[in-house]
Parts: structure tokens; C-alpha cells; sequence
């Protein structure tokens, strides 16, 4: 009896320390065997175009050239913390074709947001929109003067050029890209308003 006892606890205990070795939820495995973790983050939400267009330094189409990952040493957002202490970051260098508003004389502008892969690990952040190597799309971005630009925010700041992409959640006041575009030449070109 004693010995069945000694069994029935020590499975119980494998069993236990079993689960809690088992990965969260939010990872999964992806291609190639690559971990991709989600990343919740807090990060402001714009109801109507105008707040976005109002939020925004920096407003121009662009297509996307190149996608590269970094990893910082030195965390820059203190949103994230990780054991490694290596801050995975994503950059697009982008081409831009058209400037609705902002100062920024160059051809080509780096923007970069929290991401990427390091150690085998993809981090992504949850909600972010889907930005492809060799899109266009409609950017919305904070001017950091003498470094790179960034996102307003993670789910609205890069519209694809395809009209289908709409700014709002569940369905309220959803505005496409398209419509935006006709919002940003009314705004900041003032001969359209005459």
C-alpha cells in the first residue's frame, strides 16, 4: 500500500511539473519550426480619420523596399521586459511615393516598431497590421527628428492601397484607405477646397 501511495504521488508530480514545462497559449509553432509569440500591447486607438490624421507627424504613400530585424541591447520601450534582455525590433525601409503632411525631403524613410525574431523566437505584436515586402501603403508615423520614424500606433498606422483596410474595430466608424486619401487632399492641400 505504501509503495502505491509512494507511485501515486510521484505521477501526480510528473504530471504537474509536465504542465507547467508545456509553452502559453499565445505561442505557436510557425514555419520551420519557429516559435511566434503574441504580444499584447496597449497603444492609443483612433475613432474617426481626422484623430489619426491629427495624431500623425508624418503622413505618405510609400511602398515597402525591405523588411530587417534587429535586437537591441538596451530595451527603448518599457512596455516589453524579457529574459534575455535582447529587444527584437522590426525596420522597413520604404519608398516613398507621395507626402500628405510632414517636412521630410528624402526619397526613402526607415520606420521601425517592437517585432521580429531573435534566438528562434518570433515575437509579433497582436492586432498589428500585416506590413509585405513590395506593398504600398498609406503610412501614418512619428517624426523623431535625427532618428527613425515610428507607428502612431500598431493597428492603424499602415493602410494598404487597396481600399480594403478600414481604421475602426467592430465595424464603427469604419473608414477605408481610399476614402482617407480623399480626406488627407482635402486637408492639406488647400487648392481642393476652393
Amino acid at each position: 500500500m505504501k509503495k502505491f501511495s509512494y507511485m501515486i504521488a510521484l505521477m501526480t508530480v510528473t504530471l504537474r511539473l509536465k504542465t507547467c514545462a508545456q509553452q502559453p497559449e499565445e505561442n505557436i509553432t510557425g514555419p520551420y519550426n519557429v516559435i511566434v509569440q503574441f504580444i499584447h500591447v496597449e497603444s492609443p486607438f483612433y475613432e474617426t480619420g481626422q484623430e489619426l490624421m491629427d495624431a500623425a507627424d508624418l503622413i505618405f504613400c510609400g511602398t515597402v523596399e525591405n523588411i530587417f530585424f534587429e535586437a537591441l541591447e538596451e530595451n527603448v520601450d518599457t512596455r516589453f521586459r524579457f529574459e534575455n534582455e535582447l529587444y527584437p525590433i522590426t525596420g522597413y525601409e520604404i519608398k516613398i511615393s507621395k507626402i500628405y503632411k510632414g517636412n521630410n525631403k528624402e526619397e526613402k524613410i526607415c520606420m521601425k516598431r517592437f517585432g521580429g525574431e531573435i534566438n528562434g523566437i518570433e515575437y509579433n505584436l497582436a492586432g498589428a497590421t500585416s506590413i509585405s515586402q513590395g506593398e504600398t501603403y498609406l503610412f501614418f508615423a512619428k517624426d523623431w527628428n535625427n532618428s527613425y520614424a515610428t507607428f502612431v500606433n500598431d493597428s492603424q498606422s499602415a493602410l494598404p492601397m487597396n481600399g480594403i483596410e478600414t481604421l475602426s474595430e467592430n465595424g464603427i466608424n469604419t473608414i477605408t484607405s481610399r476614402e482617407l486619401l480623399e480626406l488627407l487632399e482635402y486637408e492639406f492641400h488647400p487648392e481642393i477646397k476652393k
